[in-house]
């Protein structure tokens, strides 16, 4: 449920608001300490995150937080949007047992804030050519762990993961051998029966 704005909102003295350079950084300020905030708490975690103790750890008024957040839902949609940021990974390493977790609380942060985000076009058609194309790999699957099998397949062949390697200093033949190296784990999980990790609980 969104909270009531507050009128007449202000910021402390030298803040000339959103849009300019100082509010700029009071804006990443009180950003900031929400994200360390929701790490403390529980790591990887939005739930209960209030506007006064944001604005306790980012040293401003209450005003101010709704100055640049109206609600706490687009306080929790732009922490969202720095996640997994540097503060989070820096306070929390992620071991190998936290990782279906940590999976979770990320893709809860990001179906938040999904209505604000633009949706990919469906492609029905290259859904089923690749669906096809996979049938020796998924074939004796059930139809949800053949689906999960190809999205995850669709995803590793797309330009965001291209481009997210090249930023990490891959090359295209490093980037070629690391997604390789994935979709080969994903093959021998396939032929264990498990492609994707074990089926979701209800709810």
């Amino acid at each position: 449920m969104r909270s009531p704005s507050l009128p007449g909102a202000g910021g402390p003295a030298g803040d000339e608001g959103p849009g300019s350079s100082t509010g700029e950084r009071t804006r990443e300020r009180i950003l900031s300490a929400a994200v360390t905030l929701a790490c403390h708490r529980a790591p990887w975690s939005l739930g209960g995150l209030t506007f006064a103790e944001v604005a306790r750890a980012a040293g401003v008024s209450e005003r101010t937080i709704y100055r640049y957040f109206p609600t706490q839902v687009d306080l929790q949609e732009a922490v969202a949007g720095r996640w997994p940021d540097e503060v989070a990974l820096e306070e929390h390493p992620v071991t190998e047992a936290m990782l279906p977790d940590v999976t979770r609380r990320l893709f809860e942060a990001m179906a938040a804030r999904r209505a604000a985000t633009r949706e990919l076009p469906s492609e029905p058609r290259r859904k089923a050519c690749l669906g096809q194309a996979l049938r020796p790999i998924t074939e004796g699957l059930d139809d949800r762990s053949a689906a999960r099998m190809a999205g995850l397949v669709d995803a590793l062949w797309g330009q965001s993961t291209y481009l997210r390697l090249a930023d990490w200093g891959l090359d295209d033949d490093e980037a070629v051998s690391a997604v390789t190296w994935c979709l080969e784990l994903l093959a021998a999980a396939s032929r264990r029966g498990r492609p994707t990790g074990p089926h979701p609980g209800p709810g």
